[in-house]
């Protein structure tokens, strides 16, 4: 009896979070001048988890005792409220104001990973989840998210590559804080270009997003915001390191100059030194590297609604590998790859909020630019791009009532690409002025539409009609049904967005004439929130399609000696499933399952064929648990993806072919965090299976012959590896 009850109390103490205590409490909403009246089905949810409770008839609820002892409250139509919970509190009542604003608000105000209240299908993810994993640049900033998959593009330049409903992330555009950046030559190694310690928070919208961005995005919208100078930390340290000789330091300060003025420095710096070579194929798997990046910004706001902000920034970054022997002689079996790369990139906003009284109309300006020079060298084939681009735009916003908003205004675009490759100019200037409106109606109930068309004029193509449209009906306070339909258009830059095409000995073959890749999104979700056994999930399952009409094919499979890059002959399409569900079991443990399947083909080697080189499936799960104080907190992600197609390597030499598919395969990563009282540790392991793609090049012993072809990558090429790191904050 003695050891047992001894048992019991260790036990007990252990497993304290699984008997909490419970929280009682009303929410009441505010409308106007009318008194206070009960809010059936108001959400309420611990912060930062999905353990919640939704109200009943009569306003009131009952929660368990979390992890944190912030609890957020929000219903539809009326201002989300957070309070903070004293230990011994057990009754707590919240006062929700009516949102008169927008009805584009957020569940909750969580800092993790949520689906947006907003009207468009928008998943948000806060620093809260980045720190979750190393995400030391914005391509590990992924991770854990359904919507989004990187990889790597080839066995050979180190450039990684997002999907997103079952095409290259190139259809995907790129934003930093509303403004198209990561565009044209950056698109290859752009996801490295921002560090995720630089990181607020990333939206990331599907299909057909809005017009007023521009007219590139087909498959959705990528949203970066950096932290920001007004609400941010004087002091910020991050502290990185790996079993494989990675060291990385972030630092960022935000300084208050005045009531109205704030700046902020960045300034990250990243080295790898280590030749790593698993898979024993005579070739580096990591590139080498090394990359100094800065940042410094502006931002002011005057009593008289004026807005002002300045965002520059500076990077060198450099890319190193090919064979574990290269000499830069270039003896007869080696092989060099290389890319270097000067990046310099501004942007500026102005503000006048409001412009006019009645209506109501806010205006702004944005201006930004980008000089980007980058140099590739793989093995004997030398490429050489400088990109100069400058982006304005002048946009309205005028509210005339709460049911009808009008957005307007006119851009301009100004791209002068000079690109050499294997001895041909593909040098060229674009000037793209354009004018967008969009509307939002809401006077019909439980339903909102969004329609908006752009034209732009571009001086060799001819005009651009961009027409896209939203609707979200609310099927209830947490149920709603989201559906949408555009098309979109991109000029193709057909040899930076392929340079990992070109890491092999096959012929390059341009097409004579290359036309603008165009494209239709149609998509459809439904997102909810319920209570089952006492515990809240949230559902949320989609479906995309996208048709293309004309698309520049990168055509493998016409010959094992031949890649040809040309205009679409045929049909292009994809499909994409995605559902996924979320819960917390007991308050210190949050659960997220995914299930994503893609039915994408398009015309290749004269066939309808699937695209090569994806997994048509992929499931997703990731588990948080955290103690009641979060001091520690243990990280877990499970990824599995199947086998797809390789193109054909039949006809060469036995020696030198893959087979036409590759098997599935499952990768695991994991971290634990230590949180002290300004300064957090973390470790933790990536691949934990060690699983990595055997073969991912044809011939690496003789780089040089016939059959060299570094391109047809399909799996992970990163072994195991052990990391540490320290997050240092002063308030």
């Amino acid at each position: 009896m003695k050891y047992t009850s001894k048992i019991l109390l260790l036990l007990f103490v252990f497993y304290q979070p699984l008997f909490s205590e419970q929280i009682k409490g009303i929410v009441n909403g505010k409308q106007k001048q009318e008194a206070l009246k009960p809010l059936p089905g108001a959400t309420i949810r611990w912060l930062g988890t999905t353990l919640g409770a939704i109200t009943k008839s009569d306003g009131t609820f009952v929660i368990e005792r979390s992890t944190t002892d912030s609890l957020v409250a929000s219903y539809v139509g009326y201002k989300p409220d957070t309070l903070l919970l004293a230990t011994n509190q057990q009754y707590v009542e919240f006062n929700l104001e009516e949102y008169l604003e927008s009805k584009e608000v957020s569940i909750t105000a969580e800092t993790g990973s949520i689906i947006s209240n907003s009207l468009m299908k928008t998943e948000e993810i806060f620093s809260k989840k980045l720190e979750q994993s190393a995400c030391c640049s914005l391509a590990e900033s992924f991770e854990k998210s359904a919507s989004v998959e990187v990889s790597f593009s080839d066995a050979a330049t180190g450039a990684k590559q997002i999907q997103i409903l079952g095409l290259r992330g190139i259809y995907t555009q790129l934003l930093t804080e509303a403004i198209p950046t990561i565009r044209g030559l950056a698109t290859n190694f752009g996801l490295e270009y921002i560090p995720g310690a630089f990181i607020d928070n990333i939206s990331i919208s599907k299909g057909a997003a809005s017009i007023t961005n521009g007219y590139e995005g087909i498959t959705g919208q990528i949203n970066i915001c950096y932290k920001q100078p007004q609400k941010d930390i004087p002091l910020f340290v991050n502290l990185y390191g790996n079993s494989m000789g990675r060291m990385e330091l972030n630092l960022t300060s935000a300084q208050h100059l005045g009531e109205n003025w704030q700046t902020m420095a960045m300034i990250h710096g990243r080295r790898f030194t280590h030749e790593q070579d698993s898979n024993e194929d005579g070739f580096i798997d990591m590139p080498k590297f090394q990359q100094y990046n800065a940042i410094a910004r502006v931002f002011h706001r005057s009593d008289q609604g004026l807005e002002f902000q300045l965002f520059t920034k500076i990077l060198n970054d450099e890319y190193t590998s090919g064979s574990t022997t290269h000499d830069e002689n270039i003896l007869s079996h080696d092989y060099l790859i290389s890319t270097q790369t000067k990046r310099y990139e501004f942007f500026s906003k102005i503000g006048l909020n409001p412009l006019f009284e009645s209506p109501e109309t806010n205006f702004g300006i944005q201006l930004s630019g980008a000089w980007h020079d980058t140099h590739t060298q793989l093995g004997e084939r030398f490429y050489f791009g400088l990109q100069k681009t400058f982006q304005a735009k002048a946009i309205f916003s005028s509210e005339f009532s709460e049911d009808f908003k009008l957005i307007y205004g006119l851009s301009y675009l100004l791209d002068d690409y000079n690109e050499q490759f294997l001895q041909k100019d593909f040098s060229r200037r674009e000037s793209v002025p354009g004018m967008f409106t969009e509307v939002t109606y809401s006077g019909i109930s439980h339903l909102t539409l969004v329609s908006g068309i752009r034209a732009d004029f571009h001086d060799t193509f001819g005009t651009f009609v961009t027409p896209r449209f939203h609707g979200k009906y609310e099927l209830s306070d947490l149920t709603s049904l989201r559906f949408s339909a555009g098309s979109g258009v991109r000029i193709a830059n057909i040899v930076s967005d392929n340079l990992s095409a070109f890491a092999n000995s096959r012929t390059i073959r341009f097409g004579t004439s290359i036309r603008p890749e165009k494209a239709w999104n149609y998509g459809i979700s439904f997102t909810s929130s319920f209570e089952l056994l006492e515990k809240i999930f949230s559902f949320d399952a989609e479906f995309y399609r996208t048709d293309f009409s004309n698309q520049v094919v990168v055509d493998f499979d016409k010959d094992e000696h031949l890649v040809e890059i040309d205009n679409l002959s045929g049909t292009s399409f994809s499909n994409s499933i995605l559902v996924q569900i979320g819960v917390s079991p007991i308050p210190s443990i949050d659960l997220n399952v995914s299930y994503r399947f893609i039915d994408s083909k398009m015309t290749t080697g004269g066939k309808l064929q699937e695209r090569a080189l994806i997994s048509p499936h992929r499931i997703l799960a990731t588990a948080s648990w955290a103690t009641t104080e979060q001091e520690w907190q243990i990280d877990g992600t499970f990824i599995w993806n199947s086998g797809g197609r390789i193109p054909s390597t039949a006809n060469n030499p036995i020696k030198y072919q893959f087979n036409d598919t590759f098997d599935s395969f499952f990768r695991m990563n994991a971290q634990l965090t230590k949180r002290f009282e300004i300064f957090d540790v973390y470790i933790g392991i990536e691949n934990i299976t060690n699983f990595i793609q055997k073969q991912a090049i044809i011939s690496p012993e003789e780089p040089h012959n016939e059959y060299f072809d570094a391109s047809l990558v399909w799996g992970p090429l990163d072994s195991r590896l052990v990391y540490i790191g320290a997050r240092l904050r002063i308030e």
